[in-house]
């Protein structure tokens, strides 16, 4: 392994590919406590800035490792979800939900915490997956363009005690205190403007 380079183990066995190709990865609760980013999860980010899928005549020439690594697991890559991704662009993500925001100023927020967690990802490093309530993953949340609130604000707020006080009220309760977070609860959130 030198700088440029690492060693992935994953369900698919061990590669070495590009450390370029990896982004950090929250895939909820564990990762996010409080404000901060506590996580060690990785994932093989086949996306551009703008979230386009790279093609395949740029991961040859970019990375070179991956490619090859991804080239060799194709048919069990195309094989996912009983081969719904079969065709071009078969090392992509299936469901783009997120991937265009990925690399931008965000929240991310895990869809169940024991305490009021959500983290500012300032310079868009890293991504969330699984959304959900089910125990697993998070939400991301962008700010619209022009919005009278800065992104530290509501990331202050959403680990605010007033806001756990909310969410004890209003979130989805499970055993030990947990608490989820759907789609629902988030857009209900009495965020304070000021």
């Amino acid at each position: 392994e030198d700088a440029a380079n690492v060693v992935v183990r994953n369900k698919l066995g061990e590669m070495t590919i590009e450390r370029a190709m990896l982004v950090a990865c929250a895939k909820g609760s564990t990762e996010i406590r409080g404000n901060r980013f506590i996580g060690r999860l990785y994932v093989v980010w086949p996306y551009d800035e703008s979230g386009a899928v790279i093609t395949e005549e740029s991961l040859r020439s970019r990375f070179p490792l991956a490619w090859d690594c991804f080239w060799r697991q194709r048919e069990q890559l195309m094989a996912r979800e009983k081969g719904k991704f079969e065709g071009p662009l078969w090392w992509r993500f299936r469901r783009p939900q997120g991937v265009a925001v990925a690399r931008h100023e965000k929240i991310l927020i895990p869809s169940i915490m024991q305490s009021a967690s959500a983290y500012h990802d300032r310079a868009g490093q890293v991504i969330c997956t699984a959304s959900g309530s089910g125990g697993g993953g998070g939400w991301t949340i962008r700010l619209r363009e022009g919005a009278e609130m800065a992104y530290e604000r509501l990331a202050e707020f959403l680990t605010s005690d007033d806001y756990w006080q909310w969410l004890e009220e209003n979130g989805s309760p499970w055993r030990g205190g947990w608490r989820g977070v759907d789609q629902k609860i988030l857009n209900r959130v009495p965020v304070p403007m000021r």
